[in-house]
């Protein structure tokens, strides 16, 4: 989930990769009603991104580059859990994800109008 990754990349203090990714399961397992099954694959599923992203941190590459990165890995995670979830499920999380990303944007949005007038 991409909005995850950015929101983690912006947090000066990150959790652990596996942290993260029982936190993406759990919201999963909520929102998606995945079967124990899908559970199990989604969860490593999320710790493998997490880790690739989380190696993303202590790398030397510029800031375009470890978003380009990134995007990459969000579209490739999609594609493993488009293969787990039924179609209704990954609908439901596409909508979610797309939800989530909007108010991220509004309060970027929101921080950067408060900065300006501050």
């Amino acid at each position: 989930m991409l909005l995850f990754n950015i929101t983690y990349a912006q947090k000066k203090t990150s959790s652990a990769p596996e942290e993260k990714a029982n936190k993406l399961t759990e919201w999963m397992k909520t929102n998606l009603q995945l079967n124990e099954e899908q559970l199990t694959k989604a969860q490593a599923i999320n710790l493998k991104y997490a880790n690739k992203n989380q190696e993303l941190h202590s790398g030397s590459m510029s800031r375009k580059e470890k978003m380009h990165i990134l995007k990459e890995n969000d579209k490739a995670k999609d594609a493993e859990l488009k293969t787990l979830f039924t179609a209704d499920q990954y609908k439901n999380y596409q909508e979610k994800k797309e939800e989530m990303r909007k108010q991220m944007k509004e309060r970027m949005r929101e921080k950067k109008t408060n900065n300006k007038v501050t």
